[in-house]
């Protein structure tokens, strides 16, 4: 496996493009998460394909970073750490990080994401 940082790099990237795409287009990047389908509807086809291709790519790149005895655990680990990243991204939208007195919300999501990781790989 290659060192941490050299194989945590598409995770880093991943995460600055997250934050950049939200930061600089909040408004379409708000609707993503404001649209709701009604209920009992499903997404159509050719939006769950294109969803479940990107997010294939992350979990892709968390099992890589996780030992060969723990990579089953990357799907999970991927939602989360979507999570994670997606809050981090609405508190720094919002301002609740500045109010937290967080100046470096991005630093802090790529920590947190390392974080679990590690703790993952035990």
């Amino acid at each position: 496996m290659p060192s941490q940082a050299l194989a945590h790099r598409p995770l880093k990237a991943a995460i600055c493009a997250y934050f950049e795409f939200a930061i600089l287009n909040r408004q379409a990047w708000t609707a993503l998460y404001d649209f709701r389908l009604p209920e009992g509807s499903d997404a159509p086809q050719s939006y769950t394909v294109k969803v479940e291709a990107i997010f294939d790519i992350v979990i892709a790149e968390i099992a890589a970073v996780l030992r060969p005895d723990r990579r089953e655990a990357a799907p999970a680990l991927a939602r989360s750490l979507l999570a994670c990243v997606h809050g981090h991204c609405f508190f720094t939208i919002n301002a609740t990080f500045a109010l937290l007195g967080e100046t470096d919300p991005l630093g802090a999501a790529y920590a947190r994401v390392t974080d679990a990781i590690a703790a993952c790989n035990g």
